[in-house]
């Protein structure tokens, strides 16, 4: 039997090395509000923190919020790294840009961090970037949250995919959606500019390579990093997630209620059940038909002529589940909530059956003119697939072929009548539903998604979205009728449970459902007989009373227009924004996910959510590549469009001298085993992690450590091996993590509150009691101080001191030379700037006092002289005898002065040379700019000339329709003057004529 589904998605348990039972990682997104942003960023002291980066501060001081300190991500070429985490381009080079804009709805410190990004450059369409976490800094069987914040500073079409692994199983992906648009997200967001966080929770397996493999559509518009955060769950455990292959709405122990959605999953439409196919209620009230190319289908038998779903009852408005069908027959509970209709020419509608519970499952079209102020709703075909975060949205007419006919119509003020079938004329005629159809447009907007309460329950909610009801409400006030009654839905797995025995039951303002969970049965044991077989071209959308070919097609044209090109794949239902707010606040009795805000959206694990427009270049627009300034476009305040890496710090590099990326083994790269470096202290910038990024180098996300040959992640102590635990020991943890592992031992040589490692720049988080939220400056020294642990110590390590490699130190002594170089530089700057100011001033003074000075110095030489020949005698006679004593240190001293002068000289020529290359890329970029402010007064030039010439071709247009009109006007006067001129010639004749009569009747004299 044929299934109208989008793919279905799948529940994944896997069991990783035979060590840990994880579950799939799931998604959900997290909303932050525009004010008070800092308190519900998720960033929080409490939480352990193995890695926190501001990935677009790479200019400034690092970043503090509510204690946690944000590392700036530096480097440059292809790789920027801070606090156990890198960034790689696969293609082109990362930049550095930002600056406040009015798009970004954030206030405090978060403010600036989804301000500022970093991004790739010179980046061709299609191309990728990696972000890995260091795995040293995991410990396997640990749960974690990876978040990615997310904000619009651009407003740019900036379509991206990000995929996460980290647990051993498939990626999670968030499919492709426009990081500058909240709302083709997949967390139901109703504003664009809303900033928000994605979390990927995860359980490390121990082998995978934790990160985010990003896709990104345009290379002109690429993925923006803006701060990333890798956190210990609470209770390092998932819980009942979405992931869970038991998160179900499991019906509570009273009664068999069910307060969440019973199927999380894609509605399957055409199924065959012995859930339907044995229910009384359908079998005493009609019979099963085979459809062609639908299967079984249900026909009622006993109803009126005429009848049609979604009549005999009314509608009622409910807070979760929106406009909620109330039905008056038996069958009601079961045809009215699951499945879909269809119409056939001659024996009237019949219902195939489907897995998903619904309040309704009709299409909305409402009209708001004066010549149609009304509602419609008509049922849905089966091709109207249903699919969690997609839903059904008002592009289903459009899909599905809908027509005036498959509709019911009624006066909005006739909306809220008891029974449509029994209220007599508040149905409209159905001879002027083409003239209705034309005036109404369809507003479909059934949300299907995921949802966590404010208690991190998890449940799925279904939502039937159609007229708004303060504007139905507003009219029947207008008009004097009761207002919509405001219903609260009870959904009940066993209908034995509901009051009276019936499966649907309204009481006061409750409706108590039978709403069971639906399971295909492949082979059913209550097979029905099927009494007739309908082919496939009796089956009608609602066309076949229209008999004019012309009108069809204008209305479907009309659909079509309508529509804009929307899609399920584009634009999905969305849950407005006030019944998700009241979802959170709602009480269920499923499953639970813990650690989650309130607020969160969960993204089903294994799906692809994600809403983009997916929009192309139109014909003849350039697919250039990136921009060197702010992606997607001119540069942003705070960053130069000729110099991106402006601000960014040398690239951390591997052992062989290649910038660090991910993409290939870590043995590949000589990756260090743990062995020797418990307790490590991370540095919190590039420069500590430099280590860190070159174990990651050449490692792409989701690849396993164990094959590409990789150490074991354990932490080394002195009796051998041992766990790490997830706060202790571990480099770069912050927050409480951090602060239990200082407070478990005080450090020798540390004073109480200072540095725990080599720097304080390494320890992440200061203690609770001292320094609480104190911005750490990066690059600030400190003295070091060493912790060993005490042999057969197997508590948890402590950070210690450890030598830099041989890598690290050339790189330490390249940076201290170009420090130098620098000082020496301003050194010789200041000194010719002394000399200069000196020269001025003597030269003001010369001119007054020249001479005398000139007189007083004489003297003084002279005296000099004369006091001094003696002892310079006696000087030249030693020194004499000193030379030709010491010829051999004479030609050393030589050499040396020789070996300095050359040095001088190529230190000199150095500068020069730099100097030359400066001056160079200066006159490049003022070349790139005069270009661009010649392209740029070029199409200002075009687009003058066009809006001139439209000027042009609308005032000839204005003076053609003049001279039309006055030659109407003249036409029209000579007509009535041709016609005023015919009266009187009328009039004149008539005149003649009766004088004439009355000549001839005037009587002749008789003569006497």
């Amino acid at each position: 039997m044929k299934k109208f589904l989008y793919p279905s998605l799948s529940l994944l348990a896997v069991i990783i090395g035979g060590a840990f039972s994880l579950q799939a990682g799931v998604l959900f997104y997290v909303p932050i509000p525009a004010s008070e942003s800092d308190p519900n960023s998720g960033i929080s002291e409490e939480n352990t923190y193995t890695t926190a980066v501001d990935g677009g501060n790479a200019r400034g001081t690092d970043r503090v919020i509510n204690g946690i300190t944000l590392y700036a991500m530096t480097g440059e070429g292809q790789t920027l790294s801070a606090n156990n985490c890198s960034l790689t381009v696969l293609e082109g080079t990362v930049a550095n840009g930002g600056g406040a804009a009015d798009s970004i709805k954030a206030d405090g410190t978060l403010s600036e961090v989804v301000s500022d990004m970093s991004f790739n450059n010179e980046a061709n369409d299609g191309s990728e970037q990696d972000i890995v976490l260091d795995p040293e800094s995991l410990t396997p069987g640990t749960t974690y949250d990876l978040r990615v914040y997310i904000s619009n500073s651009s407003g740019q079409n900036r379509e991206v995919n990000l995929k996460f692994f980290g647990d051993g199983q498939p990626p999670v992906e968030t499919g492709w959606f426009n990081e500058d648009d909240a709302t083709t997200s997949s967390g139901g967001f109703q504003e664009a500019n809303q900033v928000y966080y994605i979390n990927y929770r995860y359980t490390w397996d121990g082998d995978t390579t934790p990160g985010i493999a990003i896709s990104q559509r345009y290379g002109r518009t690429p993925f923006c990093l803006y701060g990333l955060t890798n956190q210990v769950v609470p209770g390092e455990e998932l819980g009942r997630t979405a992931a869970s292959a038991e998160a179900e709405a499991a019906p509570a122990e009273s009664g068999g209620l069910t307060a969440g959605f019973v199927a999380p999953s894609a509605d399957q439409v055409g199924v065959t059940s012995d859930t339907f196919y044995s229910d009384e209620s359908l079998n005493s009230n009609g019979e099963w038909v085979d459809v062609e190319g639908q299967g079984r289908c249900w026909r009622p038998t006993k109803v009126s002529a005429g009848w049609r779903p979604y009549t005999n009852g009314r509608w009622g408005q409910s807070d979760d589940c929106g406009w909620t069908w109330i039905s008056d027959e038996d069958f009601g509970w079961c045809t009215e909530h699951y499945g879909r209709w269809l119409h056939t020419e001659d024996t009237g509608w019949c219902w195939t059956p489907g897995t998903v519970w619904s309040p309704a499952w009709v299409s909305w079209r409402t009209g708001t003119g004066s010549d149609c102020d009304c509602v419609g709703w008509a049922p849905l075909p089966p091709e109207a697939g249903c699919q969690i975060d997609v839903g059904i949205g008002n592009w289903v007419d459009y899909t599905c072929g809908l027509g005036p006919d498959a509709y019911t119509f009624v006066n909005v003020v006739d909306f809220g009548a008891d029974n449509f079938a029994r209220c007599g004329t508040c149905v409209m005629n159905r001879g002027s539903y083409v003239n209705i159809f034309e005036q109404t447009t369809n507003i479909t907007n059934i949300s299907y998604v995921n949802v966590v309460n404010q208690t991190n329950q998890k449940y799925v909610n279904i939502y039937n979205g159609g007229p708004n009801p303060k504007w139905v409400n507003k009219e029947l006030q207008k008009a004097g009728r009761k207002e919509m009654p405001q219903i609260h839905v009870n959904r009940y797995d066993d209908p034995t449970k509901i009051k009276g025995g019936k499966r649907s039951h309204l009481e006061g303002n409750t409706l108590s459902v039978a709403a069971p969970k639906i399971t295909p049965t492949k082979n059913p044991q209550h097979a029905p007989k099927v009494a007739a077989t309908i082919p496939k071209n009796k089956v009608d959308k609602g066309w076949a009373g229209i008999k004019d070919p012309k009108a069809k097609t204008n209305l479907q044209n009309k659909i079509a227009q309508e529509t804009k090109g929307k899609t399920p794949k584009n634009a999905p239902a969305k849950l407005p924004g006030e019944v998700a707010s009241k979802l959170a606040q709602k009480p269920i009795t499923t499953g639970q996910v813990k650690g989650l805000p309130k607020g969160a959206v969960v993204q089903q694990p294994g799906s692809k959510g994600g809403t983009a427009t997916q929009a192309r270049a139109k014909p003849g627009e350039s697919r250039q590549k990136g921009l060197a300034s702010q992606p997607g476009g001119a540069g942003r305040p705070g960053t130069s469009a000729a110099d991106p890496t402006k601000g960014l710090a040398a690239p951390p590099t591997t052992q062989r001298g290649q910038a660090a990326r991910p993409g290939k083994s870590l043995g590949q790269q000589g990756r260090a085993t743990a062995a020797g470096k418990a307790g490590a202290a991370t540095q919190g910038g590039a420069a500590a992690n430099a280590q860190g990024a070159a174990r990651q180098a050449g490692v792409r996300p989701g690849q396993s450590l164990k094959k590409t040959g990789s150490a074991p992640t354990t932490v080394a102590g002195q009796q051998g091996p041992q766990q790490r635990a997830p706060a202790q020991g571990a480099k770069g943890i912050q927050g409480k993590g951090a602060q239990q592992a200082q407070a478990q031992k005080s450090l020798q040589g540390s004073r109480p509150g200072g540095a725990t490692g080599s720097e304080r720049q390494g320890v992440a988080g200061p203690p609770a009691d001292q320094q609480k939220g104190q911005r750490i400056q990066q690059g600030k020294a400190q003295r070091s101080a060493v912790t060993e642990a005490a042999p057969g110590a197997q508590g948890p390590t402590q950070p210690r001191e450890t030598k830099p490699s041989q890598a690290a130190q050339t790189r330490s002594q390249g940076q201290q030379a170009a420090r130098k170089q620098k000082q020496q530089g301003q050194l010789q700057q200041q000194q010719a700037e002394e000399r200069r100011q000196a020269t001025q001033q003597a030269g003001v003074q010369r001119e007054s006092k020249h001479q005398r000075q000139a007189e007083q110095q004489q003297t003084q030489r002279q005296q000099l002289q004369q006091q001094q020949q003696p002892e310079e005698r006696r000087q030249a006679a030693q020194q004499s005898g000193a030379q030709q004593g010491s010829k051999h240190q004479q030609g050393q001293r030589q050499q040396q002065q020789q070996a300095q002068q050359q040095q001088a000289q190529r230190h000199q020529q150095a500068q020069q040379q730099q100097g030359q290359q400066q001056q160079q890329a200066q006159q490049q970029q003022q070349a790139q700019q005069q270009q661009r402010a010649q392209q740029q007064q070029a199409q200002r030039q075009q687009q003058a000339q066009r809006q001139q010439q439209a000027q042009q071709q609308q005032g000839q247009q204005q003076q053609q329709a003049q001279r039309q009109q006055q030659a109407q006007q003249q036409q029209l006067a000579q007509r009535q003057q041709q016609a005023q001129q015919q009266q009187r010639q009328a009039a004149q004749a008539q005149q003649q004529q009766q004088q004439r009569k009355k000549g001839q009747q005037t009587p002749v004299p008789r003569a006497f």
